[in-house]
């Protein structure tokens, strides 16, 4: 079974599979008497006992003296609020009268570009709401390497973490406000993100992420209280970090592994997840191997002028006439465009390669329809200044062209790489799942056409949408579920690709459109000279 995104079902689990992070369970406490003296909390961690799901349930000193005052003022029914720490279960809060339904989460995609909250409620299992913002620590760097080197600076790591935090009390607070539920009713926090991203949230050094041998601080962070990040949450909230595998493949890419369900497979698949970097992972049931590298950066809108992150007024589609060579687009959130994201971007080249306005180096073909110099360079003009949202042309320039060439190479020859290593060919994938907002815009068909990604059925690509939130939000309704990625954490293998001796070649010949042996691209071969 694979799971769909929070937009297209508010229900992630069945309900016969909840077994949240944090629970809430009705007593009906005794009260003390001359035949059974026995203490207030003893009275409580009895009845927990007997509770066949709660697993070694205790109470913390901080909460002793809250919990007897509360057994007194409720004169015996009261709530208890239980988290499961690593091997106990953990009161946290108790409350006077019936209150199972007041148990609240919020799981968090720590993007490195954009950050997706998902306000849960854990007691019915559902996602109630959810919101998108950017990722405030852009402004210190695009990609993840400058905000390393920001860190550098004195008082640069909790500037950067401090905005982050800022940005995640934020949302929640207007999330909160919208559905009409108290802070201190949010007893859980989840986030995913690469290894960088846990590490700036957390407030951990950076330092040796990007020297060698690239150790983190820490791969697996235990449960541990929210409040030690200053998130406004209930105080004795916890916050729970998805495991990462070294530097590179972090919690974003195991809960793509663990969404896609691949793991569990007896055939192989690949799961791709382009974000400022690329994150790639080959298995099956058997094993599971991942590399990273910086695929992404041109499809974020880092190094193409015209590019820009899939947000409103971004180009997320282009087709082309052949005939007459004239190009149609669509925009997210159909305003006018502003830039073209990196969906936009493979439609685009790919229309261009078929359509014969670029040739098979990824060459501007001077003269052909819509071809303008700009500045001193060849350029495909896509939409003319009167059409822009910004009253500026969006051009596609030459270098533009290389850029992307260089991008859908890097993805193709690791790939390549990854299949070979295992002894595989393309054709013995199940499946080709790819994630993140990446996956939920880019059309299979005309990224093959560039030769980006292997020429397969189109059935078998699958799109996994925001699999980083997904993840997050089944690690705080299901323990099962968080436990399975544990695992999955301990069985992933790195890889690193650039030591392959063939993996410069490869890349060199992956540098055509859509490659230098064209064998390898049937069905483009069909379309370009049909």
């Amino acid at each position: 079974m694979t799971f769909s995104d929070p937009k297209d079902s508010r229900q992630l689990l069945a309900r016969d599979a909840l077994d949240p992070l944090v629970r809430k369970v009705f007593l009906e406490v005794p009260l003390p008497s001359l035949r059974d003296n026995r203490g207030d909390v003893d009275r409580v961690l009895d009845l927990l006992e007997k509770q066949s799901d709660v697993r070694n349930p205790s109470v913390p000193l901080g909460m002793v003296r809250h919990l007897s005052e509360v057994l007194y003022e409720s004169r015996g029914p009261l709530t208890v609020t239980l988290a499961v720490k690593e091997s106990s279960t953990e009161v946290i809060d108790a409350a006077a009268g019936n209150q199972v339904g007041m148990n609240f989460a919020l799981a968090v995609d720590l993007g490195s570009t954009n950050l997706v909250f998902y306000l849960l409620d854990l007691h019915r299992g559902v996602v109630l709401d959810e919101s998108t913002a950017e990722n405030p620590q852009v402004r210190f760097g695009e990609d993840i390497l400058s905000r390393i080197h920001y860190c550098e600076r004195e008082e640069g790591a909790a500037e950067l973490q401090t905005v982050l935090i800022q940005a995640i009390n934020g949302a929640l607070a207007k999330l909160l406000q919208k559905n009409g539920i108290d802070r201190r009713h949010v007893y859980a926090v989840a986030a995913a993100g690469n290894t960088t991203m846990v590490h700036l949230f957390c407030g951990f050094s950076t330092h040796r992420l990007c020297r060698e041998p690239y150790s983190p601080v820490v791969n697996r962070l235990q449960i541990c209280p929210a409040r030690d990040f200053d998130l406004e949450v209930h105080e004795n909230a916890v916050f729970y970090a998805l495991p990462s595998v070294g530097s590179y493949a972090g919690g974003d890419a195991l809960a793509g592994i663990l969404v896609s369900q691949m793991h569990r497979a007896e055939k192989f698949s690949v799961l791709v997840d382009v974000g400022t970097n690329a994150e790639i992972v080959l298995g099956n049931r058997h094993w599971l191997t991942v590399a990273a590298g910086a695929a992404g950066p041109a499809l974020e809108g880092g190094v193409v002028g015209c590019g820009m992150r899939a947000a409103p007024g971004a180009i997320d589609q282009v087709r082309m006439d052949r005939k007459t060579l004239r190009p149609t687009w669509s925009t997210i959130g159909r305003i006018p465009p502003r830039g073209i994201c990196g969906s936009g971007l493979i439609d685009l080249m790919a229309e261009l390669f078929l359509s014969g306005v670029i040739d098979e180096r990824g060459k501007i073909v001077i003269g052909a329809q819509g071809v303008v110099e700009r500045d001193g360079h060849t350029a495909y003009r896509l939409v003319p200044a009167d059409q822009s949202g910004t009253g500026t042309p969006i051009d596609l320039t030459q270098l533009d062209l290389d850029n992307l060439l260089r991008t859908k190479a890097a993805m193709y020859t690791a790939l390549t790489v990854m299949t070979r290593q295992a002894g595989l060919s393309f054709h013995d994938l199940e499946y080709f799942f790819v994630a993140g907002t990446f996956g939920a815009y880019i059309d299979p068909e005309k990224a093959i056409s560039i030769g980006m990604v292997p020429d397969i059925p189109l059935a078998r690509y699958r799109a996994l949408h925001n699999s980083a939130g997904v993840g997050a939000c089944l690690c705080l309704l299901s323990n099962a579920k968080r436990r399975e990625l544990e695992e999955i954490s301990r069985r992933v293998t790195y890889v690193e690709l650039n030591v392959d001796g063939d993996f410069m070649p490869l890349l060199n010949a992956a540098m055509f459109l859509p490659h230098t042996d064209a064998s390898q691209f049937p069905s483009v071969t069909a379309k370009r000279f049909s």
